[in-house]
């Protein structure tokens, strides 16, 4: 277990680098794998694993940071884009408009974190913020793999992909990425 953990943590600390933003679909199919493992991350900690400050460390910077800015590439570069290139018969439209986890989701899924580094190992509440977190993420990537990004691929003109690939690369401008924890 500790092997696959330090091998999971060193995957969740490794940057998409920023020259992939000139295809940010990719960039964005790259990104959902970092989450995912952020996701197995957090099966191990909600498992009630004990794992190392390090690593819920890292875990609570990847949310304020890497997450966070991903969430805004979606909500504020492509799925406004999508709303405004697909039709009703695209399918993807009602997908896009529920609801994403919400930055109150995230601070508290990083306070839980906080409070299991503190060695409060039995907060019964946390594990299941941790875990509604984990199976609500892993379901909307799976979503927007398969369904979200191949209608963004087909939608989608050259100029559209170069516009979301600069507001990507303004989001990470304005909040770049901390280093994180060994």
């Amino acid at each position: 277990m500790t092997r696959d953990l330090s091998s999971l943590m060193r995957m969740l600390g490794e940057e998409v680098p920023s020259e992939h933003l000139s295809d940010p679909l990719a960039f964005i199919f790259a990104d959902n794998f970092r989450c995912r493992v952020l996701c197995n991350v957090l099966d191990v900690v909600g498992s009630g694993t004990k794992v190392g400050p390090a690593a819920l460390e890292t875990c609570r910077s990847f949310l304020f940071s890497d997450f966070l800015t991903h969430i805004a590439d979606e909500r504020q570069g492509l799925f406004p884009l999508l709303l405004e290139r697909t039709t009703p018969e695209d399918g993807v439209q009602d997908v896009i408009r529920r609801q994403r986890t919400s930055f109150a989701t995230v601070n508290r899924v990083a306070d839980e974190l906080t409070r299991l580094e503190g060695g409060h190992w039995a907060v019964r509440n946390g594990v299941g913020v941790i875990r509604t977190f984990v199976a609500a993420e892993r379901e909307h990537i799976s979503i927007e793999n398969v369904v979200v990004l191949p209608v963004a691929r087909r939608r989608l003109s050259g100029e559209d992909l170069k516009w979301l690939g600069n507001v990507m690369r303004n989001h990470r401008a304005r909040s770049p990425r901390a280093a994180l924890p060994s």
